[in-house]
């Protein structure tokens, strides 16, 4: 209980305004017999600490990163600076920007390619003792780049829009995991990288992205042009703003304030315009479902479940791509489950626990079993750390028709009965006496 405790606390104090926390999707706070701690192992910041057994939460080291997130197989752990929605936005204007070479950094990488331009742009004499500089001075384009406090919050779905918004090719700039306190962050990028390229390559694309710790030279520009480009903003702010008052409309103080702050988006409104005009159009995924409220079973005998938002714009992104090019498709995110169906006991608690409804119960007249849609399956592993007779595995590789849903797979299973003298005889019994309200009173 006190571990579970812990997990308790880990969740409800890390809510912040960086991070928000959906405690009915987690797959331990749905059981405690599931063994994940992939958010613990993945932060770079030791908000989240695991040593000897002892979980230990620490809320005011949270940097927001999104590593954790990244990590969640459940988006029980979602980012709120920046949600997902601003992240692709940020992407797009990259696209944009860079023409159709974007590029996505963490933070560190970008303060030291700032540090680097700054000494470049330090200059002798009188012009160096008051801070000026030569105007062909370099400076690095952020208007170009994606920017992420650390590459771990890159998941399979970002990486796989710079392919579907027809890009050239991406770049991944991270600044030297080995000695970084995001370490963690980094290999994880590392790991979704290859679970991405595997994902492309299964829908015929050649799409590459480097992953690198030098800011690629297209993102390095004259001083004078960023200049150049700030000039023409506020200019384009001005004017619009002359325009309103001529028209009557700077009467109203909202609107002044409204119109003050255009000129700091402005530069982000036009590479957002220019993505419509490119039909970088944002993307409708399916509505997310508004959060039940926790109820341990439901009438089907089920926990609540959802399917993570993200997981829908992947196959969004890869549709674009076209028709799958492989039979199979070896990936991080997506799973199907194998069954040992001489181990199972049929008692069908994988399909209770399961967050996503990847394992439903299914009867039909003399069928009675599971039915298995592995497009649904995020790899949580919990039906395989559940399992009491070790009957069930995950596996990572997915044939093309059931990775696409548009094959399930039914898993035929005998009614379980009662047989005296055996280590489930208690189960069983009463089990034949209640029959599916056995599930309804266990939990």
């Amino acid at each position: 209980m006190a571990f579970l405790d812990s997990l308790i606390n880990l969740l409800s104090s890390i809510e912040s305004d960086k991070i928000a926390v959906h405690d009915e999707r987690c797959v331990v706070m749905r059981n405690r017999n599931v063994e994940c701690l992939r958010c613990v192992r993945a932060c770079t910041s030791g908000a989240l600490v695991l040593a000897d057994g002892e979980l230990s939460v620490h809320p005011e080291r949270c940097i927001g990163c999104g590593t954790c997130a990244a990590a969640c197989p459940t988006s029980a752990i979602e980012v709120r600076t920046p949600d997902d929605a601003e992240l692709t936005r940020a992407l797009k204007r990259s696209i944009v920007s860079t023409k159709g070479h974007p590029v996505i950094a963490c933070e560190k990488a970008v303060a030291a390619t700032r540090a680097q331009l700054g000494e470049k742009r330090a200059v002798a004499g009188w012009r160096g003792a008051l801070g000026l500089a030569t105007k062909d001075a370099p400076a690095l384009d952020e208007d170009a780049l994606c920017t992420v406090p650390c590459l771990g919050r890159v998941d399979e779905s970002l990486i796989a829009a710079m392919a579907a918004y027809r890009s050239i090719d991406g770049t991944l700039v991270c600044h030297r995991c080995e000695g970084c306190e995001h370490e963690p962050g980094g290999c994880q990028a590392l790991d979704v990288l290859e679970s991405a390229e595997s994902l492309l390559a299964a829908f015929g694309s050649d799409f590459a992205v480097e992953f690198t710790d030098t800011m690629p030279e297209r993102l390095i520009v004259d001083a004078a042009v960023l200049e150049e480009r700030v000039h023409r903003a506020e200019k384009q702010s001005h004017a619009a703003a002359d325009a309103a008052a001529a028209a009557g409309e700077a009467a109203n103080p909202a609107r002044r304030a409204f119109l003050a702050g255009a000129r700091d988006a402005s530069t982000s409104l036009a590479a957002d315009v220019a993505a419509d005009t490119l039909g970088l159009a944002d993307d409708e995924p399916a509505p997310e479902p508004v959060a039940p409220r926790y109820r341990k079973v439901n009438a089907k005998g089920t926990l609540s479940r959802f399917v993570p938002t993200r997981r829908t714009l992947l196959y969004n992104y890869l549709n674009r791509l076209g028709e799958p090019a492989a039979d199979a498709v070896k990936n991080r995110v997506i799973g199907r489950v194998l069954i040992d169906t001489d181990a199972c006991t049929s008692c069908r608690m994988c399909a209770v626990f399961c967050p996503t409804g990847a394992l439903d119960k299914a009867e039909d007249g003399d069928f009675w079993g599971l039915v298995h849609r592995p497009a649904a399956c995020v790899q949580c592993r919990s039906c395989e750390s559940l399992c009491p007779a070790h009957a069930i595995t995950v596996d990572d590789t997915v044939p093309m028709r059931q990775f696409m849903g548009r094959e399930a797979v039914l898993i035929s299973m005998e009614r379980p009965t009662w047989q005296a003298n055996k280590p489930d005889s208690m189960y069983n019994k009463i089990h034949s006496i209640l029959g599916e309200d056995l599930e309804m009173c266990m939990f």
